[in-house]
């Protein structure tokens, strides 16, 4: 997996680090978005600052190698997603926020509802976060 991280980070225009490449791969791995505080507390990223954490992340937002999803609860979330052309967010579709646990998970089945913008305006970016219990919060 790491060459294809490696391969995506050349295809971004970035320079090569652990610290991305680590990061990369571990949101690649996860099949939701995960909390600023999530990815410092995994024992492969404790090695690395908060701060360069969040350098890192915001980085690979800025080249759309990532997207990043804001709950309810105020947290932005950081999700992997496979995209087709450079800094074109393949990330277009819902997420949902469990009100119980924090946790956030695409929902790539579901597309966003198309949306025209005001006269002479242009979109730049969209989100849509539904909200409810998760199926591990209800069987509790």
């Amino acid at each position: 997996m790491i060459g294809n991280i490696n391969q995506l980070l050349d295809n971004a225009g970035l320079r090569k680090t652990k610290g991305r490449e680590t990061i990369l791969q571990l949101l690649h791995t996860q099949n939701r978005p995960l909390s600023h505080q999530e990815i410092i507390s995994r024992k492969s990223i404790s090695k690395y600052d908060r701060v360069t954490i969040y350098r890192i992340l915001e980085t690979l937002q800025k080249v759309g190698l990532l997207h990043k999803i804001l709950g309810s609860d105020g947290v932005w979330r950081f999700c992997t997603h496979k995209y087709t052309k450079r800094k074109k967010c393949g990330g277009n579709h819902i997420h949902f926020f469990c009100s119980e646990c924090n946790q956030m998970s695409c929902m790539p089945e579901q597309s966003l509802p198309w949306i025209n913008p005001p006269k002479g305006a242009k979109i730049i970016s969209k989100q849509l976060v539904v909200h409810g219990v998760c199926a591990n919060c209800l069987n509790f």
